[in-house]
């Protein structure tokens, strides 16, 4: 009896445990259910969003063969490889909770292309003022991301013309520039000239011609300004220095002292033609030279006979 005991209670537990076996084995596998796949991927400029999968715990995202993003709760996600240009491969997975869903297969990838931005250079400006012979001056651009300058080689000319300009971008990566180069006008003024004081060596009377005067500045002629005419005694008179390069250097002016000696006048011999007779007043006598006035000497008295007045 005894052994009829013990085989029934060994039944009764392997009994049990397979029936335990059985629990086990419907809750493993067949009431979990594996979520749906995530669908609708659509990328905004670094954003990716997907429609929700229902009874989803979170998501996964895997971008190229990188190691997946997890425990994203949300239905969207920011992206921070997208801002570097290039083709990206993009997938989801929903993540179950492990017990009644399973982890879904991931989605079908997406992808998703980042082109280079086209970038425009804002037309340079200078502010200031440049004279002949100046060096090469900064211009400015409102356009950041890189650095702008003139082109080396050119040279400053009086008047307004056009220069060459560069751009040199910082990051050629994610940007396409569409104009690198181009020009700006700049005005440039005539250099003035520094003309050393003139002086004159000789001797000048009046009536002479205007003299020839000099200077140790070179590059240019110096004369005395036409229509001056020379004066008797001590005066300024204007001079004009033209430079060789009259494109890019101003006409110079100033003044030099001369001295200038009154000049002798040789007076024909005057004569008198007439009758005089003692008692009668000086007479009125006459010159072929001109420009001036002769008379005889006041104080003088007629005698009778010949004599000189």
């Amino acid at each position: 009896m005894k052994k009829i005991t013990k085989i029934a209670l060994v039944g009764i537990i392997a009994l049990l445990f397979a029936l335990s076996l059985a629990l086990i084995a419907c809750d493993n596998g067949v009431t979990a259910t594996q979520l749906a796949t995530p669908t609708n991927l659509q990328v905004q400029g670094t954003t990716l969003s997907w429609n929700a999968v229902p009874n989803a715990d979170s998501y996964s995202i895997q971008v190229n063969s990188e190691t997946p993003i997890t425990g994203i709760s949300a239905t969207s996600h920011q992206l921070s490889a997208l801002v570097t240009v290039g083709e990206y491969s993009i997938r989801v997975r929903a993540i179950g909770n492990g017990t009644t869903y399973t982890d879904s297969e991931w989605s079908s990838a997406i992808i998703h292309t980042v082109a280079k931005t086209t970038a425009t250079v804002a037309q340079p400006t200078f502010n200031g003022t440049l004279t002949f012979g100046d060096a090469l001056p900064t211009i400015t651009t409102t356009t950041t991301g890189g650095t702008i300058a003139l082109d080396e080689g050119q040279i400053l000319l009086a008047g307004t013309r056009n220069y060459n300009w560069t751009f040199t971008p910082a990051n050629t990566t994610n940007y396409e520039w569409s104009n690198l180069t181009g020009t700006i006008s700049l005005t440039v003024n005539k250099a003035t000239i520094t003309v050393a004081q003139p002086t004159f060596s000789g001797t000048l009377t009046f009536g002479d011609a205007l003299p020839t005067i000099t200077t140790t500045t070179t590059g240019g002629t110096l004369v005395l300004d036409a229509g001056q005419t020379l004066t008797a005694g001590t005066a300024n008179y204007n001079w004009t220095f033209t430079p060789n390069d009259a494109d890019n250097f101003e006409i110079a002016t100033g003044t030099i002292s001369l001295t200038v000696a009154k000049r002798t006048v040789s007076v024909v011999q005057p004569t008198f033609i007439g009758t005089l007779t003692f008692g009668d007043a000086l007479p009125t006598i006459a010159t072929i030279t001109t420009g001036g006035t002769i008379s005889l000497n006041a104080g003088q008295t007629l005698l009778a006979g010949t004599r000189n007045e």
